[in-house]
């Protein structure tokens, strides 16, 4: 039977780590958080939407 010496002092090293992705992470989507930019559409002027759904007649 062989006998393994664990004893104080030995030389041991942790196992390697695996390689990380060189991508960082990407944060998530709070739906809580309140939009800063309000659309204004260049046609109408109004707010909430823009020049490619306006449905103003013009």
């Amino acid at each position: 039977m062989d006998t393994v010496d664990f004893s104080v002092g030995a030389n041991l090293i942790p196992p390697p780590k695996p390689r990380t992705s060189d991508k960082p992470r990407r944060k998530r989507f709070n739906p809580n958080k309140v939009p800063t930019v309000i659309r204004l559409c260049s046609r109408c002027k109004q707010a909430g939407h823009n020049k490619a759904t306006c449905e103003a007649l013009l």
